[in-house]
């Protein structure tokens, strides 16, 4: 299903167990923005006539590995699905190995690990680990993902890589600089050279259906305010 982005108000479409769903936009004061930073996770079931702002549970990584409603409100700070979409072509028994994939990793985390040995925050924005975390090296159950490259290992797991990792350029020092900012402390960033998996790059990959997505203007494909309609940044909404 190719990816379906911000449908027309009083318009519906679908949103398919096993998709990439993204948000990447902010509502306030009565006009569209985009996100800081995008944020990107895999819906947990089908919903047939999905229109923006309605709810959705979806799997993803926020401070751990949750599994949660995207409420589809209009604050801020409430999660909503904009960007839903997948694969072309693949069947309803490979959704329910993406999800299932998801379901484990989940599964395996125990929100009681978190609290007995003190651990505030396993979001990681950095080489990616689903077996371990690097600041807590002696602690199972732990996975160092953020929200992009844990829906990227998912899907790779099953279907294969969405995005050809190895051609993603490493961080530079203004990207680091930023990511330091936008972060909040408990947010963990890796100190050494790592790659950033945008989540603009998999809507790339699932909006243009070219799998391993790779280019040779990785600059470009990170401002993921192009998916955005022109129209919702202009026109002021009640």
């Amino acid at each position: 299903m190719p990816c379906t982005v911000f449908l027309p108000p009083g318009q519906t479409g679908k949103v398919l167990r096993g998709d990439m769903v993204f948000q990447i936009a902010s509502f306030d004061g009565g006009r569209w923005s985009p996100r800081w930073l995008a944020h990107v996770g895999i819906a947990v079931s089908t919903i047939d006539d999905f229109y923006i702002g309605q709810a959705a549970l979806i799997i993803h990584m926020g401070s751990y590995i949750e599994k949660t409603v995207w409420t589809g409100g209009l604050n801020p700070d409430e999660l909503r699905v904009e960007v839903s979409g997948s694969i072309a072509g693949i069947d309803d028994l490979t959704r329910d190995d993406i999800v299932d994939r998801a379901l484990s990793t989940y599964s395996f985390s125990s929100p009681s690990i978190f609290r007995s040995k003190g651990i505030a925050n396993c979001y990681w924005m950095g080489d990616p680990d689903p077996n371990a975390h690097p600041l807590y090296p002696n602690v199972q159950g732990l996975h160092a993902f953020s929200c992009a490259t844990y829906a990227h290992f998912c899907y790779s797991e099953v279907v294969g890589p969405i995005v050809d990792i190895d051609k993603i350029p490493f961080v530079t020092g203004d990207e680091r600089r930023e990511l330091e900012e936008l972060l909040p402390r408990q947010y963990k960033i890796q100190s050494s050279r790592f790659k950033r998996l945008y989540p603009s790059y998999l809507i790339h990959a699932l909006s243009q259906n070219d799998i391993p997505f790779s280019t040779d203007d990785w600059n470009s494909c990170k401002d993921h305010s192009v998916f955005i309609p022109s129209e919702l940044l202009t026109q002021e909404f009640a």
